[in-house]
């Protein structure tokens, strides 16, 4: 997901404080290379805000915007696949791929809608919100709510709901040198960032000023004691490969979004040949990513983490077939 622009909630806010209309796009859905992917959003009024995408098509949905800013057909959404051969629904763009975007209304007498947006991301909360047929709204976020969820019964029957502010969560598990230079990186992308080690008084832990949480963790009782998503992303790179094998062993039988262990290939082999010993299936083994991180003939930690936030970010921005 893209950093949540404040900047969008405020020209809006600036727009309805003002007396002025905006009509408000939103990419609901996104399959494959879609420059405008979900979740980008865009806010058209006495100027604008934004970007679903860019390049031809923004352009288009720009003045299509600005043309039912006069009428009241609201709210609706309008599909755009990038590929110069299709019939209907063309973008204008070659990229391939499509995505789906929602025109909503907003007028003054919603301002509280957005106020209240901006309240919550001012105080570090994660409201949800809610775009369909029937306009937008905002609603107090679940522990079990999804960061995109898209609907369509039909053109007319539609909802899209979204965590504002919400960021991917990354767990690292091991506290060195390469954990102190990764953390660096998946802060800067946008990720919240958790550390874990089971050392007392570790200077690369104290050093460690990106990561939203440290924590001192037995890893022996990781599964007890921690509670995981699975939509969020671990990489386990810590002092050894004993410690690496009791962390796996404590997460392989859990769904993540990305799992991935830091190692040679020696060592990985190493320890995939133990743990079928054990019973772990081929499949279980081949969702893991080991080595992690993408070949770069890596030397430093710095090198190294480079290589795999690389893999990360591959794997984040995959498009949906």
């Amino acid at each position: 997901m893209i950093a949540m622009d404040p900047g969008i909630w405020n020209f809006i806010d600036l727009e309805l404080s003002s007396g002025r209309d905006v009509i408000f796009l939103c990419v609901v859905e996104s399959i494959g290379s879609s420059p405008g992917r979900q979740g980008f959003k865009m806010a058209v009024g006495n100027s604008m805000a934004g970007s679903i995408g860019g390049g031809m098509m923004e352009h288009k949905l720009v003045e299509l915007a600005k043309t039912v800013l006069k009428n009241h057909r609201m709210p609706f959404i309008k599909r755009q696949i990038h590929l110069p051969e299709e019939a209907a629904d063309r973008s204008g763009m070659i990229c391939s791929g499509e995505q789906t975007v929602s025109f909503s209304r907003l007028t003054p007498s919603e301002i509280m809608i957005i106020k209240t947006i901006q309240s919550e991301l001012q105080s570090g909360r994660f409201p949800t919100l809610v775009i369909s047929n029937s306009g937008i709204k905002i609603e107090p976020t679940s522990p079990d709510s999804r960061p995109f969820e898209w609907n369509k019964k039909s053109e007319e029957e539609w909802s899209y709901s979204e965590i504002l502010g919400w960021k991917p969560h990354i767990h690292i598990f091991g506290g060195g040198h390469v954990s102190l230079a990764f953390s660096k990186l998946m802060r800067d992308l946008n990720f919240t960032v958790s550390v874990y080690d089971d050392r007392e008084d570790l200077h690369t832990m104290q050093l460690n000023s990106f990561a939203d949480e440290k924590q001192l963790i037995r890893y022996d009782e990781i599964r007890e004691k921690l509670k995981i998503p699975s939509d969020d992303w671990i990489v386990i790179m810590t002092f050894g490969y004993r410690c690496d094998g009791v962390v796996l062993r404590q997460l392989i039988n859990t769904k993540f979004r990305y799992l991935g262990v830091l190692g040679s290939q020696a060592k990985i082999e190493k320890m995939w040949s133990e743990l079928k010993a054990e019973g772990v299936s081929e499949d279980v083994l081949n969702a893991i990513h080991a080595p992690v991180g993408i070949q770069v003939f890596s030397q430093t930690p710095e090198e190294i983490a480079v290589s795999i936030a690389a893999e990360i970010i591959r794997e984040k921005n995959k498009p949906v077939i």
